[in-house]
């Protein structure tokens, strides 16, 4: 994944809070944070709980809005409220796909009589409680959203700093937990970083707080003025860093965001990763050809196989002069920031738009089976030069 999908998916979280917020529908999210109950003004709920979901009706992902899901809910852990110990709810929720039988979730819900339904009616915050939570996590996140009912304020600032890596299959892992073990991931490729130091630098008059992330990538600013801040890392020019959490994105690597004196501080998370450059440069084309097309494949495993996934492509750029004895034109071309890992370079060219495309591989074979493995280090760039084959 290149730093164009992140930022992608990260401005689609963006898009989908700030709908969230204006329509007060619930997160689908399987990723818990503790300030998202303070915007999701859980706190001034009448009901607040944890249960466990015994058995739906009309539940279908094609449902219309307009009849509320109905939902038996035996109530595990009371937040706020005592609804009773089994209980009757109707959801009005984006995420009732995936309330099924037997899912624990944590419900906002009151009592309303309207033409749509009449009862305990949960529309607005929904959280579900997956298998990749332990009971440890799962009483800490308890312990978070009663200490938001009870309006204790939380630490000013807080965010992770986690280190985005490949699985040896290729896959992209966004957070290292127990769920990627169970599905085969080692957790090492999605690892927080200790000791990474945090500033926290205040804009009126440049005062700088620093702390330093736990094991768990963790870190927080408990009293901070009030304020606008520059919210950024000491890592080193070898990561591509990343930011995301509720806050506006003005740069890459830098962090703005303003602390109120509310009960909820900001979030500010740091996804990294190692990355290096390549440098391409080759000869021996023709000024007829049409188009060059250079892709990077990353080299993973899958059941002890050698199994390759496009990383990123683009049209060979920077043509210049071949030298004598070589074709008409040359190219160089240069890939930024690619994740730390193991490549094949492939180069898909257009001869005539009436033929078939040839395929070349680096440094200049016809058989993948045969092309070189690019090694890409932390921090570094590397430099291939080849000449074309005879292409025909």
């Amino acid at each position: 994944m290149n730093k164009k999908k992140i930022i992608g998916i990260f401005l689609s979280g963006v898009i989908f809070f700030l709908a969230s917020s204006v329509e007060a529908q619930p997160t689908c999210s399987a990723y818990f944070h503790p300030f998202d109950t303070c915007f999701r003004e859980i706190q001034n709920k009448e009901f607040v709980f944890l249960g466990r979901v015994v058995s739906v009706e009309n539940n279908s992902l094609s449902r219309a809005y307009g009849k509320p899901l109905k939902a038996i809910v035996e109530v595990e852990t009371l937040l706020k409220g005592n609804p009773g110990q089994r209980i009757e709810l109707f959801l009005d929720t984006f995420c009732f796909g995936s309330v099924v039988e037997n899912g624990r979730f944590i419900f906002t819900a009151g009592y309303v009589y309207n033409e749509k339904v009449s009862g305990l009616f949960s529309e607005t915050w929904s959280f579900a409680i997956s298998e990749e939570y332990s009971e440890k996590e799962v009483e800490k996140i308890l312990d978070q959203i009663r200490k938001v009912i009870r309006g204790e304020k939380l630490p000013r600032l807080v965010g992770k700093v986690i280190q985005q890596n490949w699985s040896p299959e290729g896959r992209f892992l966004m957070r290292a937990s127990s769920l990627n073990v169970k599905l085969g991931y080692d957790p090492n490729y999605a690892q927080p970083l200790k000791d990474v130091t945090v500033t926290a630098k205040r804009k009126e008059d440049g005062r700088e707080f620093k702390t330093k992330t736990d094991a768990e990538g963790e870190y927080g600013f408990e009293d901070l003025p009030t304020g606008k801040y520059e919210v950024y890392t000491d890592l080193p020019k070898e990561y591509d860093v990343q930011i995301n959490g509720l806050i506006r994105l003005n740069s890459n690597e830098i962090g703005f965001v303003n602390v109120d004196d509310g009960i909820c501080g900001r979030k500010v998370e740091f996804n990294v990763q190692l990355q290096g450059d390549i440098q391409i440069r080759f000869d021996n084309a023709l000024s007829s050809w049409s188009h060059i097309i250079l892709s990077l494949w990353r080299v993973g495993e899958d059941d002890g196989k050698r199994k390759l996934n496009e990383f990123a492509y683009d049209a060979a750029k920077d043509k210049f002069l071949a030298t004598e004895g070589s074709g008409d034109i040359g190219y160089r071309h240069s890939f930024k920031k690619v994740p730390v890992g193991k490549y094949i370079l492939r180069l898909n060219v257009t001869i005539d738009p009436k033929r078939a495309n040839k395929t070349v591989y680096y440094p200049g074979t016809f058989e993948v089976e045969k092309a070189a493995v690019i090694d890409v280090e932390a921090g570094e760039t590397l430099n291939l030069v080849f000449s074309l084959p005879d292409i025909r």
